[in-house]
């Protein structure tokens, strides 16, 4: 996003930062978002019952931007067979600290999500929208 506010506008750095950090902060929101309704189709849907977990109501096209789209559709469970043990990693969100996925600081607003999304997307930010149903469980997320 810093390049293209660099060669789409004619604001100063200091203006530039304050940009993304406003636009950016929303579209990480959505991706949260996304990420946790990955993880609940995940094999183990009952770890996500607890009262911070309440699935959002958010449409399963909310588009994000492509590369985390692409990595948040990977997203799965990755059996590690040549282990002296065979193992079955799956990704998880942490049990405190937010709410929906999103840092219980911030709040979702798919107004300012919606808006951040036009923005960027004016800048010439690619988005894509994550299908859950096609799962493989890359290894990718265990670095």
């Amino acid at each position: 996003m810093h390049r293209l506010l660099r060669n789409k506008t004619k604001m100063t750095n200091q203006e530039i930062e304050d940009r993304i950090n406003s636009v950016s902060a929303y579209l990480v929101d959505g991706c949260y978002l996304i990420k946790l309704r990955a993880l609940l189709f995940i094999e183990f849907p009952s770890r996500y019952n607890s009262i911070s977990l309440k699935r959002p109501k958010v449409h399963n096209d909310l588009p994000i931007p492509t590369p985390y789209a692409f990595a948040i559709q990977q997203l799965g469970a990755v059996n590690a067979a040549d282990l002296p043990r065979e193992r079955m990693y799956v990704p998880v969100l942490l049990e405190v600290g937010h709410r929906f996925g999103i840092p219980t600081q911030r709040s979702w607003n798919s107004n300012a999500y919606a808006e951040a999304v036009e923005y960027a997307r004016n800048l010439g930010m690619r988005f894509s929208i994550v299908d859950l149903n096609k799962k493989s469980g890359t290894v990718w997320w265990l670095l």
